[in-house]
């Protein structure tokens, strides 16, 4: 159970598209305004979970497509630990979004990172709520996470940014090695 909330907790608070705008919309509007964009975010979270949950809870009884979606999330999480290690460069406010809610909305369902972090959460780990509806417990846990690491975007975005900034060898190496102790415990 804690690497599965620990994985959540990653992939709710490493850089991504929702994050970077959930960043940019809490610089440039303030947090009470950049809560329209976070609720289409959460709208957007429970359409994409939902639709992958639906397809796993028929799917995820065959061992080849759960081996396929491990070997998937994994490479993901590899990828995002060595893309961490890289570094990246500070992240700019823009302008703001006319239409936040609906360009949240059209993000999730449009956003890789949301997509696979339902695979991997959902068809990994998967002696967490061992159950009949484990699969719609997972998704509350991770709709819930993934909306709070939105939220936190907005709301300390631009500390986080002069903090990353400050330190980012080091944040970089924490992320890196988290990214891989969930590849590890995937596969357990």
């Amino acid at each position: 159970m804690i690497s599965f909330l620990m994985f959540n907790w990653i992939m709710a608070i490493t850089p991504g598209p929702n994050t970077i705008m959930a960043l940019s919309e809490g610089q440039v509007k303030g947090f009470r305004r950049s809560l329209i964009y976070n609720f289409g975010s959460f709208v957007g979270f429970w359409l994409v979970g939902g639709a992958v949950a639906l397809l796993s809870t028929k799917l995820l009884n065959q061992p080849g497509l759960t081996l396929v979606m491990k070997l998937v999330g994994s490479g993901y999480l590899a990828y995002l630990a060595i893309h961490s290690l890289r570094g990246s460069q500070a992240i700019a406010a823009g302008e703001g979004l006319a239409h936040p809610f609906t360009s949240a909305l059209l993000l999730q369902a449009t956003n890789v990172k949301v997509y696979l972090y339902y695979v991997a959460g959902l068809g990994g780990f998967t002696a967490v709520f061992a159950t009949t509806h484990g699969v719609w417990l997972k998704l509350l846990v991770m709709v819930m996470i993934g909306a709070i690491g939105t939220l936190i975007w907005s709301v300390v975005g631009h500390y986080l940014k002069t903090f990353y900034n400050a330190h980012a060898t080091l944040v970089n190496w924490v992320v890196a090695l988290l990214l891989v102790v969930s590849i590890v415990d995937l596969w357990r």
